[in-house]
C-alpha cells in the first residue's frame, strides 16, 4: 500500500503597531493513496485560509484571536473554526492564562479505505466515518517564585475540559466483532487538572508534580447511567532531574512516573 501527501504552507507576519500584531496564512494539503490494501484510489483535498492577531490593549494583558476557514474535498467542515487565547499578568510573578478552541478533523485515507488482515491483525477501515468535532477549554496560572540567574522556580497549576463529537476511535466491526474497524463515538469528554514545578540552579534542573485526567464513561449513556461516574480519573506522578556536566558538553538525566 503506497500513501502521498503534499502539503503546502505559507504565513504573512505583519505589525501594524505595538499594540497589534497580525499573521495570516493559507494551507493546502493533498492526501492519496493506492494498493492492494487500498479500496480503489482515494484523494482527499484540504484547503485553508487562516488568521491569528495578537493584540495588547494594555500593558498587562495580551489577546490572541484566530479563525480558520476550511474547504474538504469530501467533507463538509465548518464554515468557521475559531479560537481565542488571553494572557494576563496579574503581578510581576503571577501569569494568568485562559483559552478556547473549536475542533475539526477530517478522517484520513488510511481510516477509511486501509485493510490490513494477517495471521494476527483483522482491521478494516471504515467508508462511512464521519468528521470529529471538538470543543477545547484550558486554563493555567503560572507563579514564578524566584527569578534570579543562577536559581528559579516556576509553577504551573493547569485545567483542561475537551469535549468530542463523533470521535473516531477503533472498535469492533457490526457484522463480525473477530475484525477490528474504526468507529464514530456520538460523545466523548476528558477534563482534569496538574501541578507542575520546575527548579533550576546552575547545572541542575528538577522537574516534579501530579496530574489527575478524568476520562468520559460511554456507559452513563444506557442503563447503567446510575450504576457508573460519568468520568474514570487516573492519577499519575511525574518527576525528572537534569544535571549538565560542562566539561564534557553533555547531560545525566533520571526520570520517574507512576
Amino acid at each position: 500500500a503506497k500513501f502521498n501527501a503534499t502539503l503546502f504552507r505559507t504565513t504573512l507576519q505583519y505589525r501594524l503597531s505595538d499594540f497589534i500584531a497580525l499573521q495570516p496564512g493559507v494551507e493546502i494539503n493533498r492526501e492519496g493513496a493506492s494498493g492492494q490494501r487500498i479500496k480503489g484510489t482515494p484523494v482527499i483535498n484540504d484547503y485553508a485560509f487562516f488568521a491569528s492577531a495578537e493584540i495588547k490593549p494594555f500593558s498587562i494583558l495580551k489577546l490572541r484571536p484566530g479563525l480558520r476557514l476550511i474547504k474538504n474535498s469530501v467533507y463538509n467542515a465548518p464554515a468557521a473554526v475559531p479560537s481565542l487565547n488571553a494572557m494576563l499578568n496579574l503581578t510581576q510573578q503571577l501569569d494568568l492564562r485562559v483559552g478556547y478552541g473549536r475542533g475539526f478533523r477530517a478522517p484520513a485515507l488510511r481510516e477509511l479505505y486501509f485493510d490490513f488482515f494477517d495471521a494476527s491483525h483483522s482491521i478494516m477501515g471504515n467508508e462511512n466515518l464521519k468528521a470529529e468535532k471538538s470543543n477545547s477549554f484550558d486554563a493555567s496560572l503560572t507563579w514564578s517564585a524566584i527569578r534570579k540567574s543562577s536559581l528559579q522556580l516556576t509553577t504551573t497549576l493547569a485545567g483542561f475540559y475537551n469535549q468530542f463529537y463523533d470521535r473516531i476511535e477503533y472498535g469492533q466491526y457490526e457484522n463480525d466483532p473477530t475484525i477490528t474497524t474504526l468507529i464514530n463515538i456520538s460523545k466523548y469528554k476528558t477534563t482534569g487538572f496538574s501541578l507542575d514545578n520546575t527548579f533550576n540552579y546552575r547545572d541542575l534542573q528538577l522537574n516534579f508534580g501530579f496530574s489527575y485526567i478524568g476520562r468520559y464513561n460511554e456507559l452513563t449513556q444506557g442503563s447503567f447511567a446510575s450504576e457508573v461516574p460519568q468520568f474514570s480519573w487516573t492519577p499519575e506522578f511525574f518527576s525528572n532531574i537534569i544535571y549538565t556536566l560542562r566539561k564534557v558538553k553533555g547531560s545525566v538525566s533520571l526520570a520517574f512516573k507512576h
